[in-house]
């Protein structure tokens, strides 16, 4: 009986100690297994946190990149807005330039036929004399001088006019504009300063009379000519019958 109350309890403590070292083990298992799987878990979290941190310093270099890019793109595009506005204010300076010349060279034209008009207006007495042209522009000039002198001169008398009129009737509340006292009007100033124009019209007058009368003259001879010639014809035919009557 003792014999198998041993073994009984021999395996009973066999079988405990044996079932302890199966969970022991079963334990240190489950610890390992634990460990690396949170070792695991870190490194892939740190492997995915190191990836995204690439992936951000790869965006960044793009952006980067892209930026420079389109400074690039953007200073090209200025340097070629401020070209094509200097062409632009290059073409226009030539243009308003050409224009300014047009019109210098319209006025000078205009200049040079007002006074071909007025030398052939005034037919400056040219009679195949000594003087030359240049001497004779130089006088239409200084003469032209006198004239302006003459008028401003017109002028100053006539403001002295008008203020020595004006004290008379200092103190009243009007002036009468329509009286004679106020002198020549600017027509009459005007006509009266210009004496080259009524100086020369009537050598005009005397010039177009004489070429008429030369040309009238020329054709009364040239018809008295004319008509001499057909009398002394008639005679000779008339001779030539009365010689042939007489044979």
């Amino acid at each position: 009986m003792q014999k198998n109350q041993i073994s009984n309890k021999d395996s009973t403590f066999l079988g405990i100690y044996g079932t302890s070292k199966k969970n022991t083990k079963l334990r240190h298992l489950t610890q390992d297994d634990a460990a690396t799987k949170i070792q695991c878990a870190y490194r892939a979290y740190k492997a995915r946190k190191g990836l995204r941190r690439l992936k951000g310093i790869v965006k960044f270099r793009g952006a980067l990149e892209e930026g420079h890019s389109v400074k690039k793109q953007a200073a090209s595009a200025l340097n070629h807005i401020h070209l094509w506005s200097r062409v632009q204010a290059e073409i226009k300076a030539r243009w308003l330039g050409m224009v300014l010349d047009s019109r210098n060279r319209q006025k000078k034209l205009e200049n040079q036929l007002k006074l071909d008009a007025k030398l052939h207006e005034l037919e400056v007495e040219w009679s195949g004399g000594p003087e030359t042209m240049e001497e004779i522009v130089k006088r239409i000039k200084e003469r032209e001088a006198a004239a302006a002198k003459r008028e401003r001169t017109m002028a100053y008398a006539f403001s002295h006019q008008w203020r020595a009129s004006s004290n008379q009737y200092f103190g009243q509340s009007y002036y009468d504009i329509s009286k004679e006292s106020w002198g020549w009007s600017w027509k009459e100033r005007w006509i009266a300063a210009r004496p080259w124009e009524n100086r020369y019209r009537p050598s005009l007058v005397n010039k177009v009379e004489t070429k008429q009368k030369t040309s009238e003259s020329v054709s009364k001879s040239v018809k008295k000519a004319s008509t001499d010639g057909k009398a002394s014809a008639h005679a000779r035919k008339a001779s030539g019958v009365s010689q042939v009557a007489a044979a």
